[in-house]
């Protein structure tokens, strides 16, 4: 029967997740989940946007203001959040499937790329997580899936739907802001030999977007005296991945905090603590720029270990409880596996699959020129698990497998890219026993 298998599937993941949320809970709730919780009661006994350190945009806003707005509707029932979480969870399963579908792939295949997301250890574990990366992976699938829309037929109704999806994945995380321009590239680019048809949908989908994301930025205006369109951390995030004593994540110290003082005394600021959150922000990304311009190969250094954590680094949920991570290094592991045999053995799709590696490419070198953190990698891994399910699809198709044995190329190209996982992943397993990550 038709739909049988995603029907399936999606009751799978729905399960994994419900029966995962006391095994994640086990010990107390992460630093973000009670950052977040912190700031929905602040919304909603005093009626105003701030964190626990009293900054007012340092956070994007819309899953605090979500998180507030169920709270005001369950009361303390926390564990409504955690099961909505699960069902958003599963929403980017189906999603996946879409895609893939969207993308030109089989039925087979989008059941396979469904399986992987429904199973993979990160998306389980922070759909069960007070945390926004599941609202944003929505937001984020959904705004993929109507510019693929606008790649068919330039129509004003996905192309305000991208505006739509697009304005709420930027309130929810502020480095889609910066994606939207490129998506808008790609659409002029599919189009390219008829503009004019592009235009009208694109400005549709910027109108809306906006519409979306300045009222934020007008409170901003009016709260912090600046403009800020969503959130005051880029100059923080900037610094934290480019300084001196940078480890590539948010990690500071005690070295990084003299120098940090240092700079700041060079610009005329003796005490740090009297810093705004937005001057602080802008004094940061001066000190990053400056440090990065005169340190050019520790920059790209620093860059190169801060690529290695957001590809490689497991996404787990706590960096202490080592078998969470085990699980997760070995399904990351099967799933470059599975994307090298899809990406090595299938035809491409033109455009679809520019939309793939362009997104995944964006990301990447945002968070290799900011700070980096293995979960950072978490909303791209519905775009692998799409190329993934197109490699486990072929393998288990008998004409696709001869295929693949006959072509040489393809041949070479799967062992080339199996054996740098292999070479990668040795690598680390030696770095790990030595203590070194």
């Amino acid at each position: 029967m038709k739909g049988r298998g995603i029907r399936i599937i999606l009751l799978c993941a729905l399960a994994v997740r419900l029966a995962a949320i006391p095994a994640v809970h086990r010990t107390a709730f992460t630093s973000d989940e009670r950052e977040y919780l912190f700031m929905a009661h602040q919304l909603l006994e005093r009626g105003i946007f701030q964190d626990s350190n009293g900054d007012r945009a340092i956070r994007a806003p819309l899953y605090p203001i979500m998180t507030a707005g169920l709270l005001w509707v369950v009361g303390d029932a926390i564990l409504v959040l955690h099961c909505i979480g699960c069902l958003l969870g599963t929403v980017v399963v189906w999603l996946v499937y879409r895609l893939s579908l969207r993308l030109g792939a089989g039925e087979p295949q989008a059941l396979w790329s469904a399986g992987i997301a429904s199973f993979y250890p990160g998306l389980v574990i922070y759909s069960t997580l007070l945390q926004n990366e599941t609202v944003y992976i929505v937001f984020f699938l959904m705004a993929m899936l109507s510019l693929l829309s606008l790649f068919r037929t330039p129509r004003l109704a996905p192309a305000l739907a991208l505006g739509l999806w697009g304005g709420l994945a930027a309130l929810t995380r502020p480095v889609f802001l910066g994606f939207l321009p490129v998506m808008a590239a790609l659409l002029l680019w599919h189009h390219r030999r008829d503009l004019r048809q592009a235009i009208v949908p694109l400005v549709g989908a910027a109108l809306v977007a906006a519409l979306v994301i300045v009222p934020w930025t007008i409170r901003n205006a009016e709260v912090l005296g600046s403009c800020v369109p969503i959130a005051s951390g880029g100059g923080n995030s900037l610094l934290a991945g480019n300084n001196p004593y940078s480890t590539g994540t948010l990690a500071g110290g005690d070295k990084f905090d003299r120098w940090f003082a240092e700079q700041l005394r060079a610009r005329g600021i003796n005490e740090p603590s009297a810093l705004g959150e937005t001057t602080r922000s802008t004094v940061s990304a001066a000190i990053a720029g400056d440090y990065m311009t005169s340190h050019p190969l520790s920059t790209l250094a620093i860059s190169l270990r801060k690529s290695y954590i957001f590809w490689i680094y497991p996404i787990a949920h706590s960096s202490t409880y080592v078998p969470i991570q085990l699980v997760a290094v070995a399904a990351d592991i099967l799933l470059l596996a599975a994307v090298v045999i899809g990406v090595a053995g299938l035809p491409r799709k033109g455009t679809g699959d520019v939309l793939l590696w362009g997104a995944l490419i964006y990301f990447w070198l945002v968070q290799a020129v900011l700070h980096a953190e293995a979960r950072f990698r978490l909303p791209l891994v519905p775009l692998l698990a799409v190329m993934a399910g197109g490699g486990l699809a072929m393998l288990a198709d008998a004409a696709g497998r001869r295929r693949c044995r006959e072509n040489a190329r393809v041949r070479r190209a799967i062992v080339i890219g199996l054996s740098a996982v292999a070479t990668v992943y040795a690598a680390t397993a030696v770095l790990f026993l030595r203590g070194d990550i």
